[in-house]
């Protein structure tokens, strides 16, 4: 969760403390509005809010972890001396789906969301129940399997069209599926926004 935020704060180019104290006053109260950024709290359960983040024209949906929110003195020390770095463009490099191959690592793609089968219930190699949905997107080059897991699975609706950054590209079923892994980010920039029941 900190190297998420991190990464959060440097992507929109925030410091990560205010970017915390933004995620609990949209918990606590539903909106916030900053400067240069609104966020929302779409939904939260006993254990994670879902955060719509819109920053100049760019929405991406974010869940976090309600004990970091409601406990964020304990989390504050991981951020110090940390600082903000320029976005480097070069590194914002998009391939299209044709281009991707077996193990890629750091992939950047922009594609739309043509299918997302219903989710279902596995266990993890470590016992604990998750959701996973292997939704397809497309582009004009082609089309490749996204997984998704527990609360990705809720932000995408077939039609969006989603920026990813960071994925990789593994051998699933005897064809290439796209993850994002722990580092990977997803972001949806158009599209339906269903909300939460």
């Amino acid at each position: 969760m900190r190297d998420s935020i991190l990464r959060l704060a440097t992507r929109y180019q925030l410091d990560p403390n205010e970017l915390l104290d933004a995620f609990i006053e949209a918990w606590k109260h539903g909106l916030t509005q900053q400067t240069d950024y609104t966020i929302e709290c779409r939904h939260s359960d006993a254990q994670f809010g879902m955060f719509l983040i819109t920053h100049n024209h760019a929405i991406s949906q974010f869940p976090i972890d309600l004990a970091v929110l409601m406990k964020p003195n304990s989390f504050r020390h991981y951020f110090q001396g940390f600082t903000l770095e320029p976005v480097n463009d070069s590194s914002q490099a998009y391939l299209s789906i044709d281009e991707l191959r077996f193990r890629m690592q750091h992939v950047n793609i922009k594609a739309k969301v043509s299918e997302k089968p219903e989710k279902r219930q596995i266990r993890t190699r470590w016992g604990a129940p998750a959701f996973v949905s292997n939704v397809q997107i497309t582009d004009d080059s082609g089309s490749i399997r996204l997984s998704l897991w527990n609360h990705q699975i809720d932000a995408v609706n077939v039609g969006d069209e989603v920026d990813i950054r960071g994925g990789h590209v593994v051998q699933y079923a005897g064809t290439p599926q796209l993850r994002l892994g722990k580092k990977g980010t997803l972001s949806i920039n158009h599209g339906p926004m269903k909300p939460y029941s």
